[in-house]
């Protein structure tokens, strides 16, 4: 359910919920369905740090996912064997327009929240990141850490792009998406058992790290070179 304060559009293949906040932060749930729970987490997140939000839902036609944040289609493939069909084509415009009229003038972060299932991954939070410094990036492993050390959740491990290995690096998105136009950026892959069992833990937990990221001097330096996310008319 959608408190005050949130917009919603609809369109051919989902609804497009946005929330504008006196923010340069930015935190979006683009497979909100598809990835289950993450609509919730995000939004409740997003009202929790009063931050800018926009979280999808639906856009999963004929049971086909609309990726959203690249204009392409499918699900577990390499960017180059995805789909570019017209729908995701102006599913993507459409979500891309909805971040711009939040009007943020310099983006500070833009932080992605999806979900996975796979095996290997559960019992790790993987987080891709796109324009930052490998220092950035320890940055934001540390964030995650230090609120970690706070919840009571399963064995956890954090892994970041930069830092660590990580299988998940939203290639995608970095190469013909929003990863491309919004950095600095992170894309939080959480783990199916975390959404569906320990959901509450785990909303403190992320509200907790992404807390830690815009309160610390990681953000002022990332935000020196952060994009305009403003409408062209603004």
């Amino acid at each position: 359910m959608l408190r005050d304060g949130w917009s919603s559009t609809i369109t051919p293949y989902g609804r497009l919920h946005a929330r504008r906040a006196a923010s340069r932060f930015i935190l979006s749930a683009p497979h909100g369905t598809h990835d289950s729970h993450t609509g919730e987490i995000a939004r409740r997140v997003s009202e929790r740090l009063s931050w800018n939000c926009v979280v999808a839902e639906g856009f999963s036609p004929e049971g086909t996912r609309i990726n959203l944040n690249r204009p392409s289609e499918g699900v577990g493939l390499r960017p180059w064997e995805e789909r570019r069909t017209d729908r995701a084509r102006e599913s993507y415009q459409r979500y891309e327009r909805t971040l711009r009229t939040l009007g943020v003038r310099r983006l500070a972060l833009y932080a992605e929240l999806h979900g996975n299932s796979r095996k290997n991954l559960r019992g790790v939070v993987e987080i891709a990141c796109a324009g930052m410094a490998p220092s950035e990036a320890r940055g934001i492993k540390d964030a995650f850490e230090r609120a970690l050390t706070r919840r009571e959740l399963p064995a956890l491990s954090i892994a970041v792009e930069g830092v660590d290995r990580i299988t998940l690096k939203a290639r995608a998105a970095k190469q013909f998406g929003v990863l491309r136009e919004l950095r600095p950026a992170i894309h939080i892959e959480l783990p199916n058992r975390l959404r569906w069992q320990h959901r509450e833990e785990l909303i403190a937990f992320v509200a907790g790290a992404l807390a830690h990221i815009s309160s610390q001097h990681l953000t002022s330096t990332l935000s020196d070179r952060g994009s305009r996310v403003e409408s062209p008319a603004q």
